[in-house]
């Protein structure tokens, strides 16, 4: 809390004004405690190919608000941060880089006016705009090993509206 009140912070330097990025020389981890590599670091988002330590500044995406806060409370305050390994990680969804802020929806918001069938389930696309439909085929073409299953019995009703979303896109 005190980090917050006194609130020190410069795209430079960042919170509480540590340095830049590469100075910090920080060791991203695996939950099992080994260090990733700086290349090949078999995770999805590699700490090390973000714009943090491609510019070397905190100039990134929030910064100065969430996100920059919780990688500096995290990864440097106080290290507990784990990055998961992607091999073994069923749930294999991308991070999804937009949101209402940077004009994309997240993938699963750009079917909630969709037609749907008996069962709730999305069953056309047409109507929505061909750019996001492209992206949101992208990314669900990235989570296919889980969606594979997504119309078999016990599939989360998560992971049957991803699976019915992509499937519609494939039939319009």
């Amino acid at each position: 809390l005190r980090v917050l009140h006194r609130c020190r912070f410069n795209i430079s330097h960042g919170w509480e004004l540590v340095g830049p990025p590469r100075s910090l020389n920080l060791k991203f981890r695996h939950p099992d405690g080994s260090v990733m590599p700086l290349k090949d670091a078999d995770t999805g988002d590699n700490p090390h190919n973000t714009d943090a330590y491609k510019y070397n500044n905190w100039g990134f995406v929030g910064a100065d608000s969430d996100q920059g806060f919780l990688f500096y409370l995290f990864h440097i305050r106080a290290p507990r941060a784990a990055n998961f390994r992607w091999a073994p990680n069923r749930h294999r969804a991308l991070h999804w880089r937009g949101d209402a802020h940077v004009g994309m929806p997240k993938p699963w918001l750009l079917a909630l006016d969709a037609p749907r069938d008996a069962n709730g389930i999305v069953n056309s696309t047409l109507h929505l705009n061909s750019w996001f439909v492209s992206r949101t085929y992208t990314y669900l073409g990235y989570s296919s090993t889980g969606l594979l299953a997504g119309d078999k019995p016990g599939a989360t009703f998560c992971m049957r509206s991803l699976w019915s979303i992509r499937r519609a896109i494939e039939v319009d």
